[in-house]
């Protein structure tokens, strides 16, 4: 029981773990397409805004324990040069302040 309440993340699995999820859930297998373009796509921040799926399919995600899992943007840092970094914090309390594209 208590497996259940541990959270989830939803990004970072592929089609094939998408569609493991959906069917042990008892949903259709085309429910795993519909969360994966929720997830890569459109960019959902959470299972509720995932209008694809059925109210009760989200109600169930969220009541598992499941997040999209995207970070957030805990600092932002400007430099005098202009330059702008970020720390984010992802869902599992690790942070990372990702490395820009080198200009």
């Amino acid at each position: 029981m208590m497996a259940d309440m541990k959270q989830s993340i939803l990004l970072g699995l592929g089609l094939q773990e998408l569609t493991l999820l959906v069917e042990e859930s008892g949903q259709p297998q085309y429910r795993a397409q519909q969360l994966f373009e929720a997830i890569y796509r459109q960019r959902v921040e959470s299972a509720e805004q995932i209008s694809t799926l059925s109210q009760e399919f989200r109600r169930t995600l969220v009541e598992k324990g499941f997040s999209v899992g995207l970070p957030a943007i805990d600092k932002k840092f400007v430099s005098v040069d202009g330059t702008v970094r970020y720390l984010m914090t992802f869902d599992d309390g690790e942070s990372v302040e990702p490395s820009g594209s080198g200009r």
